[in-house]
């Protein structure tokens, strides 16, 4: 699958890796698959690595649909959730920023948009090199 995710619950953050041809049904199937996973929790850091994906199949219904069942997760628990996309080229930065926009007008989800990782990372609260520790061992 090329969307996969890794809860760190040392740093309270999931590592979100995108690779090759994007396309939301895997977002979706590995969104699932995080919300079932016992390390779930709203509130949780998320860090969405695009820096691999080299095509995307964008379908704005289909994106809408998934934010709706992201939103159920995420929102109304009485935290906020930020989630640091990390979108290294130009067409990285769409699929980021289609994305980030996704969640205008949803106070308890604050995306952003990075073009470089340590900046992603510090918006997150976390220390590059701490990172880079964790992700060695894993």
């Amino acid at each position: 699958m090329p969307v996969t995710f890794r809860l760190i619950p040392e740093l309270g953050l999931v590592f979100v890796r995108y690779e090759g041809h994007a396309v939301i049904e895997d977002t979706a199937a590995a969104f699932a698959d995080y919300v079932r996973s016992p390390g779930f929790a709203p509130g949780q850091k998320q860090f969405v690595d695009l820096s691999e994906v080299t095509s995307m199949k964008t379908d704005y219904a289909d994106l809408m649909d998934l934010q709706v069942q992201k939103a159920f997760a995420l929102v109304g628990r009485g935290v906020q959730t930020l989630i640091a996309y990390h979108a290294p080229t130009p067409e990285t930065l769409e699929i980021a920023r289609l994305s980030q926009r996704s969640w205008e007008g949803i106070d308890a989800v604050i995306p952003r948009v990075f073009t470089r990782r340590a900046e992603a990372l510090a918006f997150l609260g976390i220390a590059e090199c701490s990172f880079a520790r964790v992700m060695a061992r894993v």
